[in-house]
């Protein structure tokens, strides 16, 4: 009977569990105060750098698309550690940022689909969240 009562009870967590897992957890969770009224042109994206002794300054290129598509939107040096970009939603965006460490050149690359997602039952109106505006491409040691 106890073990019965234990595997109904973890069918029940798993099947209330794993919708969510499919889910973007920001999505799930909104803050009604970083919510649109109106679907967005643009949104803004934070990149994350390292900088550091050896990389004062960091030369980036930011892509619309994955970098395989060569569609460069811009190529800048960062001199902070994050940097904001106003992009249009419902794109795909890449970025790579080249250090030098060791001697030797280092490149990180990360991307990111940034969406603007309607929300209909989180505030107490319609409004459009921004998911997927942070790409990171810090040194990973």
């Amino acid at each position: 009977m106890f073990t019965r009562t234990i595997k109904l009870l973890t069918l029940f967590i798993v099947v209330l569990i794993i919708p969510l897992a499919c889910e973007d957890l920001d999505a799930v969770f909104v803050d009604c105060e970083k919510c649109f009224s109106d679907k967005p042109e643009y949104a803004t994206v934070s990149i994350r750098f390292t900088i550091n002794k050896e990389n004062p300054s960091v030369f980036y290129t930011l892509y619309s698309g994955s970098i395989e598509c060569d569609s460069v939107i811009a190529t800048d040096v960062a001199n902070k550690s994050v940097i904001k970009w106003d992009l249009e939603p419902n794109r795909t965006y890449s970025v790579v940022a080249e250090y030098y460490n060791g001697g030797r050149f280092i490149y990180a690359v990360d991307g990111t689909h940034l969406k603007a997602k309607h929300n209909k039952s989180s505030c107490n109106y319609d409004c459009y969240i921004i998911l997927g505006d942070e790409l990171d491409v810090r040194l990973k040691y």
